[in-house]
């Protein structure tokens, strides 16, 4: 069941068993490792296409391809949220069509910019938590309710994750079960979570000069001197 956590142990849920279908006569829970998924292709054909400078059409149609399925709309038919084909446009539909499945890193690596995108973070996290920059008209507490239905289903009600909900609900609507929490604010031990300790965590050293992990010492030492570390690492 979901439950109401703390800022920092937000989780994504982006492949939950739950919606599966449940599998009539197999054990197996229908939840398959992905490997490659098709609009990791399309969108893999789409760069390729701008970087030689070559089959930008169809480049720019399979691009397209992947944001019209993402808002529901036929795949084969130009659409009104259609865009041009530049990578700046293939890294934002990247970020959002592979958010949560753990190869972003990888992207900005390729792309030269995983330090300059994890210092991003750091500023943004900052700034949310003193209430600057794009972050000044976030709430600093959320409220929440909790209904179960006759078929066991569970559901919880936010308010205050938009901008400018500011209502006090325990306040407004006193009989309807809402619980206030601090969220930006979250403490622990009488420290608060998002402090620069909590947030330097995010790298150690320069990730662009260490984007890879070592090569074991037991393989190393069996490649009859044909291995090595590169990155600092030692061999």
């Amino acid at each position: 069941k979901q439950s109401v956590t703390s800022i920092v142990n937000i989780q994504l849920a982006k492949f939950r068993a739950e919606w599966c279908k449940v599998p009539i006569t197999s054990t197996e829970d229908g939840v398959s490792p992905i490997i490659l998924r098709y609009s990791d292709v399309l969108l893999m054909y789409a760069e390729a296409a701008l970087y030689l400078n070559e089959n930008i059409t169809e480049g720019k149609e399979y691009f397209n391809m992947v944001r019209r399925r993402a808002f529901g709309l036929p795949i084969n038919s130009v659409s009104a949220i259609d865009k041009e084909l530049t990578l700046d446009n293939i890294k934002q539909e990247r970020a959002f069509e592979f958010c949560g499945e753990n190869i972003r890193k990888y992207d900005l690596i390729r792309w030269g910019e995983l330090k300059k995108k994890i210092d991003e973070a750091k500023e943004n996290i900052r700034n949310l938590r003193d209430s600057t920059g794009n972050y000044i008209n976030i709430p600093r507490e959320i409220y929440y309710k909790t209904d179960t239905f006759a078929s066991d289903e569970f559901h919880i009600t936010f308010y205050g994750l938009k901008r400018n909900e500011t209502e006090d609900k325990t306040v407004t609507e006193p009989s309807k079960g809402w619980i206030k929490k601090s969220w930006v604010n979250s403490v622990s031990n009488g420290e608060q979570l998002l402090n620069d300790t909590w947030i330097n965590y995010l790298y150690h050293g320069d990730p662009d000069k260490r984007q890879l992990l070592p090569i074991m010492s037991i393989i190393i030492n069996k490649s009859q001197g044909k291995l090595k570390n590169d990155y600092g690492y030692n061999n």
